[in-house]
């Protein structure tokens, strides 16, 4: 029975990429296709598994050469006679050393990541109160503005405030900022 190929449409498609993307995975050797007797690229259907591990790896920052490196180790590894048994230890002692410095890496970007959500849920926060305020000041920002003295801290909007100096002073700009209202999805998440 004939294993399962798919045409490189089929593939970015499945894979929810780009034709584009496709031919350049193929081209550094992450991707590796057949040729039918008509000369169309055919992929296994292992590929698409393999497709969805490399844009992972890029979304971590992975490098097309940490990528080869890292697929091509596994395949020598997984790949019974390509290397001795201590050889193939060495290997995925490796692969787990390289794992483990990304590990660490994506552990701080979500540390930083999280601390930006919820600069942005507060800014969003001081915004919103903003909206419906009948004190146009019409000047710098109100310091007693219950809004600004109450809200969570932000450096993101004490930033905001330092540069534009002003609150919306007409009642459309303010109405505005009604439409950022973090009761929406964004405040809840957690």
């Amino acid at each position: 029975m004939p294993h399962e190929t798919l045409t490189t449409g089929e593939l970015a498609k499945r894979g929810q990429t780009t034709l584009r993307t496709i031919r350049y995975y193929e081209s550094e050797g992450l991707l590796l296709s057949e040729r039918t007797e008509g000369g169309h690229r055919v992929f296994s259907a292992e590929a698409l598994s393999r497709l969805q591990l490399i844009r992972d790896l890029r979304s971590l920052d992975f490098s097309i050469e940490q990528i080869r490196v890292l697929l091509s180790n596994w395949e020598r590894a997984r790949t019974p006679g390509t290397v001795g048994l201590d050889d193939r230890k060495d290997v995925l002692v490796g692969i787990a050393k390289d794992l483990e410095q990304k590990l660490t890496e994506t552990e701080e970007r979500l540390r930083v990541l999280e601390r930006v959500r919820g600069e942005f849920v507060a800014a969003l926060t001081v915004l919103q109160g903003c909206g419906p305020c009948h004190e146009a000041p019409g000047g710098p920002v109100c310091p007693t503005c219950h809004n600004l003295m109450d809200r969570p801290r932000s450096g993101l909007i004490d930033v905001l405030y330092e540069l534009t100096g002003r609150t919306p002073t007409t009642p459309d700009k303010r109405a505005n900022l009604l439409q950022l209202a973090p009761h929406s999805k964004h405040s809840e998440r957690r």
